[in-house]
């Protein structure tokens, strides 16, 4: 019986540990299918524990309750329900598919979704009533693992210089790059694992404190764990965790139990973990510089405005939301285009408003700080660090939302498990429903998880336009598949305005390179140069830097003469870099597109060095020596302008003035640099042949700035009299005579030079 009693122990111990760190380990648990795994898993766990099964732990019922409430949105519903409890979102729907006409769908824009999070919430109470069965030790002996497994693979991949996961898997998007890669993929997921954890280890160590009424090799283990998680909150360079770090360091300091006048634990730890965090910031190399976005600002405000201004939406939902996991396909009817980080609004709370209506959000905060403070009256042993942790990782939650997958959630329930207090009497039969449902809401979850991926084409377009629109109406990417299977066969006028409405539906929602291609596509078809060039422009101007390279082959074959002209009269942002990309990959595409574009600005820089760039390697030094001089006369500011009109000069055999156009080159480099930026010329390091170079430019920009010339020459004549190198002071009187002499000149007169005359 002995045996038999230790086997379950091992067993439950087992299970608790996968439950807990498998998310983690499973890339952070971001993707659908680590659902019903979990739920297996967790099923599998509650079998263990079904013979001591004498706990239920308070608000568990709630917890349940909320799970079967957020299914309701999934469920479909007569269309003037679902007009009256959201109608803006309702109407929106009626504009985009209006297939759709009285038929019934349900309330959430994305039913798969939000059935998936039913099923994971319920899963998620599950772990709650599998950890009540457990000593809290334990529980916390489980997180504090999973986080320093997780550190410790950080750290690995680190050493080994990886920028993948596991060597293979490579986020797409990653908030702070300059964050320790784990197997996160978000690290603000991983800041929030590595905070509950580093409490739970801080409660372990305070825990053999007071068993043994002494430190032994066990506190000071646990207690250097802790330390190390901390540091990993700051390597994961998540302002949220570092400031909700804090505010649970300030809770356990008051909450910590002290005995015969002993210093609180937390006392001590927290300056010991900043120390800490600071000592792997100086060993790192560049970490101190990649650690600086934890000073920025400027995401933060953006994210709080952005959840601010999603709250529009919430005043008309009040009751039931818009149901969960739905907001990434709402935030536009707001007027949020784009992504916002990653798939969800960061701050709970206003996620919690949207997705649940503010009812049930308000009571949901009340219900939450009001089972904490239950709690933390009760416990009175150093499980109150543990609850000290939940807190800071529910603070952390405010302004990243970690809590939406189950790579920190499923730490975070079995946490609470831990700490919740005990219903007396536990019901009878809660253990069976318990286990019913969890097998229901795996069944569930392994249904709805293969359509319930946010970024992929897994919600194509049926052929039916009404299981398309009660699938995900609101997604951009129904539009697009749709348009694009009018575009790929021969269609007619009827067929084209249809897919017209849909890029026009799709561009509503939310903007993307693929709209963007479609619409070129499309205006190709219909004719249209100057909306295929502008389309081509976006197309540009969104895609990302490494997915350019993709892009470059079809936009040369896109660039017809009419819809280059166009192009070229309303460039990107980045048009050098576009047109340096063509140099590489189609030299005559570049060219043409330059030289349209010098049509409509006969001065543009980029173009002009497109230009000379490729007479230069095709060997036509008198092309390029005409371009390098319009060249720089449009930007003298540019010294490769200046250095490639003496390379073209050397090629056209011109020598008289070669030397003259590289020393204007070396003045150009010197004016941009800080005084000791500069290369191997000792003269160019000091301030005063900065100034000379700087000199140099002024006087031959075309046309002259009348302001930057007395500016410059209230720099020399101030920097003359302390300066001791004869040459130099001669040079810079010189500068002074010239520039008070392009001072008196009338502007009138002030004309480009004349081109140097060819031999």
């Amino acid at each position: 019986m002995e045996r038999r009693r230790r086997d379950a122990t091992l067993w439950t111990r087992g299970l608790c540990l996968l439950a807990v760190c498998g998310p983690a380990l499973a890339l952070g648990g971001v993707h659908p299918l680590v659902v019903p795994a979990l739920g297996v898993v967790v099923l599998a766990w509650i079998a263990a524990s079904w013979r001591r099964a004498a706990r239920w732990p308070r608000g568990l019922a709630a917890l349940l309750a909320l799970a079967a409430f957020t299914l309701l949105p999934a469920l479909p519903m007569p269309p003037g329900l679902v007009h009256l409890l959201a109608p803006r979102v309702a109407a929106s729907v009626d504009a985009a598919w209006p297939e759709l006409g009285g038929a019934w769908r349900p309330l959430s824009v994305f039913p798969a979704a939000t059935s998936l999070e039913a099923a994971r919430l319920w899963i998620l109470a599950a772990i709650v009533w599998a950890a009540a069965q457990m000593p809290w030790r334990e529980l916390a002996r489980a997180i504090a693992t999973c986080g320093l497994l997780v550190l410790a693979l950080g750290l690995a991949q680190l050493a080994l210089d990886l920028d993948a996961i596991y060597g293979v898997y490579a986020p797409l998007a990653r908030p702070s790059s300059s964050a320790l890669l784990t197997s996160f993929v978000n690290p603000n997921h991983q800041a929030g694992l590595f905070l509950l954890s580093s409490f739970a280890a801080a409660a372990l160590s305070r825990a053999h404190i007071d068993a043994i009424e002494r430190v032994d090799t066990g506190a000071i283990a646990w207690a250097i764990a802790s330390l190390a998680l901390a540091a990993g909150v700051i390597l994961s360079a998540s302002r949220g965790a570092v400031i909700a770090g804090l505010v649970g360091v300030a809770l356990a300091w008051v909450m910590a139990p002290r005995k015969d006048g002993r210093p609180r634990l937390m006392l001590w730890l927290a300056p010991a973990a900043i120390a800490l965090g600071g000592v792997f910031v100086a060993l790192l190399p560049g970490l101190a510089t990649s650690l600086a976005p934890l000073t920025s600002h400027e995401d933060a405000t953006s994210k709080f405005e952005t959840a601010w201004r999603a709250m529009e939406l919430a005043k008309d939902m009040p009751w039931l939301g818009s149901g969960r996991g739905t907001s990434i396909d709402l935030l536009a009817l707001v007027g949020i285009q784009g992504v916002p980080v990653n798939t969800h609004l960061e701050v709970a709370p206003a996620l919690w408003a949207l997705e649940w209506g503010p009812v049930l959000a308000l009571a949901l905060t009340l219900g939450a700080a009001w089972l904490w403070w239950t709690s933390a009256r009760r416990r009175r042993d150093a499980s109150r660090l543990l609850l000290a942790g939940i807190a800071a990782w529910g603070v952390h939650n405010g302004a990243d939302f970690n809590w939406c997958y189950l790579g920190t959630t499923a730490a975070a329930a079995a946490a609470l498990g831990a700490c919740l207090p005990r219903r007396q009497p536990a019901p009878r039969r809660g253990p069976a429903l318990l286990a019913a449902g969890t097998v229901l809401a795996l069944a569930l979850a392994a249904f709805v998880a293969p359509r319930a991926e946010l970024f992929t084409d897994a919600t194509a377009p049926a052929a039916d336009p009404l299981e398309q629109g009660t699938r995900r109406p609101l997604d951009p990417r129904a539009h697009l598949r749709a348009a694009r299977e009018i575009l790929a066969a021969p269609s007619r006028p009827a067929e084209l305005e249809r897919a017209a409405e849909h890029l026009t539906q799709a561009q509503a929602l939310r903007p993307t390179v693929d709209a963007a291609l479609l619409r070129a596509s499309w205006a190709k078809r219909v004719g249209d140069s100057d909306a295929a060039a502008a389309a081509l422009a976006e197309a540009w101007t969104r895609s990302q830097p490494r997915k350019r390279g993709e892009l470059l082959p079809w936009l040369t074959t896109q660039l017809d003469p009419a819809t280059r002209l166009a192009f070229a009269a309303r460039p990107p942002a980045d048009f050098d870099a576009l047109l340096r990309s063509l140099r590489a990959l189609d030299p005559d595409t570049a060219e043409a597109l330059a030289l349209a574009r010098l049509v409509h600005a006969v001065d543009d820089p980029a173009a002009l060095r497109t230009l000379t760039t490729v007479a230069m390697k095709g060997e036509d030094p008198s092309r390029a020596l005409g371009f390098a001089q319009r060249w720089r006369l449009a930007d003298p500011d540019d010294a490769l302008a200046h250095a490639t009109w003496a390379r073209a000069r050397a090629a056209y055999e011109i020598e008289d003035q070669p030397g003259r156009a590289l020393e204007l080159a070396l003045a150009g480099l010197a004016a941009r640099l800080p005084p000791g930026g500069f290369g191997r010329d000792a003269r160019l390091r000091e301030p005063g042949w900065i100034l000379d170079a700087r000199a140099q430019l002024q006087l031959t920009r075309r046309p002259p700035r009348p302001d930057g010339l007395r500016e410059c020459l209230a720099e020399v004549r101030a920097a003359l009299p302390h300066e001791e190198d004869e040459a130099l002071r001669r040079r810079l009187r010189a500068r002074i005579v010239e520039l008070e002499a392009a001072l008196r000149e009338p502007a009138t007169q002030r004309s480009p030079p004349p081109p140097a005359p060819r031999p």
